[in-house]
């Protein structure tokens, strides 16, 4: 997939939303696709994530397609 920003290539993955303490904040984390692709006991601990910054609290900009029914996001990275 090319980027949309600057052309260059996206590592393609997921978003994972943890929900906290069944109250309203979650956790928004960033996974390589090879992740999802584990089986067995190993695949419940995932690596190399990146956590995007609190989402409940914050609004993203993200687009929408309605061709392809696909919605492209960019959200900061906690640092």
């Amino acid at each position: 997939m090319i980027c949309p920003i600057c052309g260059g290539p996206l590592e393609q993955g997921r978003i994972e939303v943890m929900i906290l303490g069944g109250d309203a904040s979650a956790i928004i984390n960033w996974y390589p696709e090879a992740e999802f692709l584990k089986t067995g006991v190993g695949s419940i601990f995932k690596k190399n994530g990146k956590t995007v910054r609190d989402a409940c609290v914050r609004q993203t900009e993200a687009w929408y397609c309605a061709k392809c029914q696909k919605v492209c996001a960019m959200m900061d990275v906690k640092g």
